[in-house]
């Protein structure tokens, strides 16, 4: 997997990177077990010294056990000890290998091979490389760690004991795979009687790069709107580029397109936001000099603007309270006609759907909100509809135990401290055992629902409180913004999205 932060700490040999090197500021108590480099860098404002050292985490597209070692990794990886900071790069590895040119974009082993050789000769040798769930690639270091397991506890508490000897205070938060969904679908019919209305508005040729404009009234029961305008191919230097406008909300649609390419034609939609004054646009991109065009007066040029207003109606659905994933709406008429239909979310609509006689509108993901959508015939005669709609409902806690694991590793390298994992059930016997080995006596918890330990001082942080903290412990705000949502791959040359990775995040590197 491609990864998406590279540390200024390494401009020396970061030419040609693809792999992520992470470095935050922050501290930890883990000991060296391998040499510095003896030169001072910089990241994130403050002065550290690279170790010469790196660590791999196995990349895995469907399970989370990555992403949680990763985030277990981060106060290990960067530390303070004897009154300094030490840092040393943290990677994702992925051996996926391309069966074609079209999937070498899913080819990141090749970057991280060019930073390996760069980071290898900046560090004149690398005295140990740690794999999380994998085995021995094909670089050299003096010595060799392998931490391995596909417990979620587990493999948290061998990086703890691992990187840390002792440690009066750890940071914990959930960790799991919570993937749960409710399914919410549902039904109805309805019918609509196609109403149409048409009108022409004609408009002088623009001058220069200026442009014209007219206003025109819009009335229910219109639900939806198209405008457009022709003019004569043989017209030489002549590109007229169309908008539209509801004057109460602002421009809702444009259209530019190359003549050359597309046709001396330009075409706008829009739902219809407001009832009252609207507005169409043309203006004139030259494709000819701009001087010679000036100089050659011609008589003076109108476009004719068709404008088509369709009837129809909206539909509530029901409330998404956080997540959908799988939003699919079937809409199917009674007669094989023309009609269109659009998701509105919030009063927002989506890009709309055209079909004779049935539509289907899938969406990927959906956020939380009202949705509704909006179905106009686009003939003028009535007709009944079917609609059906379901979607997968996600539930918040797979999503909070990423956010609070993130803030927690975070605050477990700024606290000195190593970073466990517990269920939302119970305490597993991999923390507890890791707690005692540590001499742990302050737990601090991050999304907590809970107390669940005995015997040791506690103190939680909800998610939003652990931001605070941290600004207040680093005394800045500087934010990074990620998603928990699939990773959305595109292939060579496809200029497209391919498919989604279910279980592949930015989650780790992003914190």
């Amino acid at each position: 997997m491609v990864n998406d932060l590279i540390c200024e700490a390494f401009i020396h040999m970061a030419k040609r990177l693809f792999a992520v090197v992470v470095f935050l500021s922050m501290l930890s108590m883990a000991y060296i077990e391998s040499g510095e480099i003896g030169k001072n860098a910089i990241a994130s404002e403050q002065n550290f010294i690279p170790i010469k050292k790196v660590t791999f985490v196995k990349f895995d597209e469907s399970s989370y056990i990555d992403d949680y070692a990763y985030l277990a990794a981060i106060p290990a990886s960067i530390f303070r000890y004897d009154g300094k900071i030490y840092a040393y790069p943290l990677l994702f590895y992925d051996d996926f290998k391309p069966g074609n040119k079209h999937e070498l974009s899913l080819n990141s082993s090749q970057g991280i091979k060019y930073f390996m050789e760069d980071w290898e000769s900046y560090c004149n040798g690398l005295d140990e490389i740690e794999y999380i769930n994998m085995g021995k690639l094909a670089f050299n270091a003096r010595n060799y760690a392998y931490i391995n397991s596909t417990n979620y506890y587990d493999i948290a508490a061998k990086i703890a004991l691992r990187h840390w000897k002792r440690s009066k205070t750890c940071i914990v938060s959930y960790a799991g795979d919570f993937d749960e969904y409710n399914v919410t679908k549902g039904s109805f019919t309805t019918q609509l009687g196609g109403k149409i209305e048409r009108m022409k508005i004609t408009l002088p040729e623009p001058e220069g790069i200026g442009g014209v404009y007219a206003d025109f009234d819009v009335t229910p029961p219109y639900v939806y709107i198209e405008a457009s305008v022709t003019w004569n191919p043989l017209l030489r230097g002549h590109d007229i580029d169309l908008q539209l406008y509801d004057n109460a909300f602002g421009m809702v649609d444009a259209s530019e397109n190359w003549n050359a390419l597309f046709g001396t034609h330009e075409s706008v939609s829009s739902y219809i936001f407001n009832y009252g004054k609207w507005k169409v646009g043309l203006t004139n991109m030259p494709t000819e000099d701009l001087n010679d065009y000036i100089a050659l007066p011609e008589p003076k040029r109108y476009y004719d603007v068709n404008i088509t207003l369709y009837g129809g109606e909206i539909y509530e659905l029901p409330r998404i309270d956080f997540k959908a994933r799988n939003a699919s709406i079937e809409i199917k008429c009674s007669e094989n006609i023309s009609f269109g239909a659009t998701l509105l979310s919030n009063g927002i609509p989506y890009e709309p759907y055209y079909g004779n006689g049935n539509i289907t509108i899938f969406a990927p993901e959906l956020g939380a909100g009202n949705y509704s959508i909006c179905i106009f015939p686009r003939e003028e005669k009535a007709v009944s509809f079917d609609i059906k709609y379901s979607w997968k409902n996600v539930e918040r806690m797979q999503t909070n135990s990423f956010a609070a694991a993130s803030q927690a590793a975070i605050m477990a390298s700024l606290m000195d401290a190593p970073l466990l994992y517990i269920s939302p059930n119970h305490v597993p016997y991999e923390t507890l055992n890791a707690m005692r080995k540590l001499g742990v006596e302050n737990v601090i918890g991050v999304g907590l629902q809970n107390n669940p330990f005995t015997g040791y001082k506690f103190e939680n942080y909800g998610i939003e409180e652990s931001y605070s903290k941290i600004m207040e412990m680093t005394g800045k705000n500087i934010i990074v913004f990620t998603t928990t949502s699939p990773w959305t791959y595109w292939l060579t040359e496809e200029l497209k999205p391919h498919g989604d990775k279910e279980k592949a995040l930015y989650v780790g590197p992003a914190a």
